[in-house]
Parts: C-alpha cells; structure tokens; sequence
C-alpha cells in the first residue's frame, strides 16, 4: 500500500438519482451525494481520513486505477462510470485508490441493468425508475436499448424513455464537466 500527497486519476461508477427536477451522481455504498463544484471530502466514523488510522480502516473515497476497468465488480450494473480527480491523502491499493478528496472530471457511459454491457455516451438508453424513494431521492437504472426491447424487462420495469445524450449533458453541465 502506497500513499501518495499528490494529485492522481482514478475511475469510479454512480448511481443516478433525481430529486423533483434535478440530477445528481451518489455513491453506491454510502449513497452519498456528490456536489456541485465543491470535493467531496471523506468521512469515517471512527476518525478522520487524514489520520493515520486510514491506512488501517476501509474508509475513503474509491476509485479504480484507469487501467483495471475491466474488473468492475458487476454489481454496478445500470450505472454510471466516469473519471474522478483524486487528492489529499491517497492509499494506493492493487486495483485502485482511497483518497480524501474527489471530484468526478468526466462521464463515459452506462453499464447496463439487465446485460452487464457497458454502452457509451452516444447510445440512447431507456431508464427504469426504482419505485423505492430514498430519502427524497428516486434512483434510476441504465437499460440499454437491446435489453428494453424485450418483453421481460418491459414487464419487469417502468420506463422513463430518456435518451443518453440528453441525461449525460444535464450531468456535465451541472458538475461542470467536459
């Protein structure tokens, strides 16, 4: 394990969630909002990230070395994946990173619900909507257009038909993206 004081770039997948008309990003463990403008700073309940109790306990905010996406544990299925900038205190890990601070600096694209396919920010996708609120929040699935065409994922979801491109432009304008 190596820890670094330096600026650093890992890969990471979101939730989508909404509240009345906005979008946001969230943590798929904690379910954590990302914010706007502002890092995402760590936080651990038995201390704090720049203590050296880090090294030894899980917290952190994660992201995966840019060269390991293709072991992204399918339990992200019907997210988003993205790049995040990383800094402060970072813990070096075999396939990714912990650090103290985030921001995400890119969105690339969805990984499907049903298939497990990783599908780009030029498909057009239809989403499910969880009929569970969470907090005030409504989370949203990725289905690629393939999946959502048969007739038991039609039968298994409620579609809000949304197209990649439009969600993905609301994201990046809102977290101030490229």
């Amino acid at each position: 394990m190596t820890v670094y004081l330096a600026t650093r770039r890992g890969n990471r997948s979101w939730d989508i969630v909404t509240s009345q008309q906005d979008n946001y990003l969230r943590s798929l463990r904690l379910k954590t909002i990302w914010p706007s403008n502002l890092a995402l700073k760590a936080f651990c309940e038995q201390g704090s990230f720049d203590d050296t109790h880090a090294l030894l306990c899980q917290c952190g905010i994660y992201s995966f070395k840019p060269d390991v996406r293709d072991i992204i544990p399918v339990t992200n299925d019907g997210t988003i994946f993205g790049s995040v900038v990383i800094w402060g205190k970072v813990i070096e890990c075999e396939y990714g990173y912990r650090s103290e601070y985030a921001y995400p600096v890119s969105l690339a694209g969805f990984c499907c619900l049903v298939c497990k396919r990783f599908s780009y920010s030029d498909t057009q996708l239809a989403f499910s909507r969880n009929d569970i609120n969470i907090d005030q929040y409504k989370v949203y699935k990725a289905i690629c257009n393939t999946c959502a065409s048969l007739a038991t994922v039609k039968a298994q979801f409620r579609y809000i038909p949304l197209p990649a491109n439009l969600l993905l432009k609301d994201l990046r304008e809102f977290y101030n993206l490229r």
